[in-house]
């Protein structure tokens, strides 16, 4: 888990993380806040890069930015 999310870089539709990053899950989403006007709206996945390195990433469902959240050992 990293200490604060990075953001990634898209190309053809998909994030990169050094190299295009497949999605390996379904989408987990996230919503909450709504209650304190700190609204977080976001789709998480697992992903891997074509050498089999996987990633925890997710999707901020409002401004479609995507972002590095985490490294599988």
């Amino acid at each position: 888990m990293l200490d604060k999310p990075l953001r990634l870089m898209v190309r053809d539709q998909r994030p990169v993380y050094r190299r295009p990053l497949k999605m390996l899950t379904r989408t987990e989403r996230i919503e909450a806040g709504w209650w304190d006007g700190d609204i977080v709206e976001r789709d998480y996945y697992v992903a891997a890069d074509d050498r089999g390195h996987m990633f925890w990433v997710y999707r901020e469902r409002t401004k479609g930015e995507w972002y590095l959240q985490g490294l599988f050992g």
